[in-house]
């Protein structure tokens, strides 16, 4: 699929439960972590909509909307943004992932078709829900599992059967920061 016709949802919303503050604004490497993010996806020109409560998201440039249903983790800013945004095609991409590839952002979407609902990246056969692409279709499906509490985003693609294909891509696009030690590491 043409990148023109997928827009990008920036998950910046969540607990930060294993990194004991808010990760979005963690420095790494001389920049908040989200601000690597961006940096890989602003040179798309695809339409970012950033997913988070926080108001200092809105000085990033983008625009924001607060999680709809608080609480639900991934699952509820994926819905948030789908709702919100204003593709049919969104890739979905978490704020603490500062390794990510504009490369391996291409071919996924390269990759997704019009008539596939998820377009899963993986590595090593391991699939990253939160790293990849989500057609609006997947809505009311996000909605009864919302409502009925199964919050795994796995658990919710599975469901979808023939409507997901998966595509491998290189293992470094995966490294997410969730912990002090993490962030140790990668320094």
């Amino acid at each position: 699929m043409d990148k023109s016709e997928i827009g990008i949802i920036l998950l910046a919303g969540g607990k930060s439960s294993r990194m004991g503050q808010n990760k979005v604004w963690m420095p790494f490497r001389g920049k908040p972590l989200v601000r690597h993010v961006l940096d890989v996806l602003l040179p798309l020109a695809c339409p970012i909509l950033i997913v988070g409560s926080d108001p200092a998201l809105d000085g990033l440039g983008c625009p924001r909307a607060p999680d709809e249903i608080a609480e639900k983790g991934p699952m509820g800013g994926l819905y948030t943004g789908l709702k919100h945004s204003e593709k049919a095609h969104n890739l979905l991409i978490a704020c603490d992932m500062p390794f990510v590839q504009v490369e391996s952002v291409e071919s996924l979407m390269r990759a997704h078709a019009s008539e596939i609902w998820v377009t899963l990246a993986a590595h090593n056969g391991q699939a990253e829900p939160l790293l990849s692409i989500y057609q609006k279709a997947v809505l009311p499906g996000l909605e009864r599992s919302l409502d009925a509490q199964r919050l795994g985003l796995q658990c919710f693609i599975q469901s979808l059967g023939e409507k997901v294909c998966t595509l491998e891509l290189p293992d470094s696009n995966f490294t997410n920061l969730n912990t002090p030690d993490d962030l140790i590491r990668w320094i």
